[in-house]
């Protein structure tokens, strides 16, 4: 996922372009889930749009964002010119919030067979199990949990 990195770069640019670069950054989070995200579960499908689309739900794809979305949130508040980004810082927690407890309402509740990422499946399943999932949205609660400053 890129755009951590874009906030990190734009943070730390010396070259003036700060706020276009941490813009760029959440606008690619905002794109990611326009196009990405189911919109009766809303979790995160795996690939869409161009050639070669997999719409099922994908778990590593889930701690991915999630956790790539906070590392945006907290590199906009740890920068220069947070306080001009406060509606952005907004979405990011929502949007960060919205996909750990789909996640977890998901496993929980719904677990369709037909229609989800070998990731979200059950651990009798024969598919293999990663622990990327698991431990990426195990950690974003955790990392949410931590104090920060006030919006």
């Amino acid at each position: 996922m890129a755009p951590p990195f874009i906030a990190y770069f734009g943070a730390y640019d010396k070259s003036g372009a700060t706020t276009r670069l941490l813009q760029a950054a959440y606008d690619q989070c905002r794109l990611y889930r326009k196009y990405l995200q189911d919109s009766t579960t809303k979790l995160w499908k795996h690939i869409e749009l161009g050639s070669g689309q997999d719409e099922k739900l994908w778990a590593t794809g889930n701690g991915w964002a999630a956790a790539g979305m906070l590392r945006v949130l907290q590199t906009i508040r740890s920068s220069n010119v947070s306080e001009s980004f406060l509606n952005q810082q907004h979405d990011l927690l929502n949007w960060t919030e919205e996909i750990v407890k789909a996640s977890w309402d998901y496993q929980v509740h719904i677990i369709p067979r037909d229609h989800i990422a070998p990731t979200f499946r059950p651990l009798k399943s024969t598919h293999r199990h990663l622990l990327a999932p698991s431990t990426t949205l195990s950690t974003t609660p955790a990392r949410l949990q931590t104090p920060l400053r006030l919006l």
